[in-house]
């Protein structure tokens, strides 16, 4: 079985380094697939898509893989993000040098837009109505209930 997640690779960075990381990737495409970045499911290098794979994959030595990367292409930054299975699994790793940053994700809501959501002016003046109403029907079933306990009470004292 296992957790399978939907890897995006981002690659930022300029000059020979970065055109040496390109020129391998187009050489061989296969890397990921098979080599380094065997779980990349999307590759972009500085907002441009090299690849994509839609399939999610398992890919458990994505760190010690992407720290490997890294040395072997210097100062450039990639960013690996990921999409698990389950819904809030959303991470992004950040390497350079050897070096890696976790960052999870955080999942913020805005406030809503209250002019936009009008208050129905009328609708608490109904509901008092109602409970009013509710209330006196109430109120006149529990006299005529009080009232024939009454009649009761009057036929047995007089028994």
């Amino acid at each position: 079985m296992g957790y399978y997640t939907r890897y995006t690779l981002e690659v930022k960075g300029e000059g020979p380094i970065l055109d040496q990381f390109v020129r391998d990737f187009d050489d061989n495409k296969q890397m990921c697939a098979y080599g380094g970045l065997r779980g990349v499911t999307a590759l972009e290098v500085n907002g441009k898509e090299l690849y994509n794979d839609a399939e999610a994959c398992k890919w458990y030595d994505c760190d010690t893989d992407l720290k490997l990367l890294s040395k072997e292409y210097p100062n450039l930054l990639f960013t690996l993000s990921g999409k698990g299975e389950e819904a809030g699994d959303l991470w992004r790793n950040y390497y350079r040098n050897g070096h890696a940053q976790a960052c999870r994700a955080k999942i913020i809501y805005d406030e809503p837009d209250l002019d936009r959501l009008p208050l129905d002016e009328t609708a608490e003046q109904k509901a008092f109505e109602q409970q009013l109403a509710q209330l006196e029907a109430q109120k006149t079933d529990l006299l005529a209930r009080a009232a024939a306990v009454d009649l009761e009470l009057d036929s047995l004292s007089a028994k």
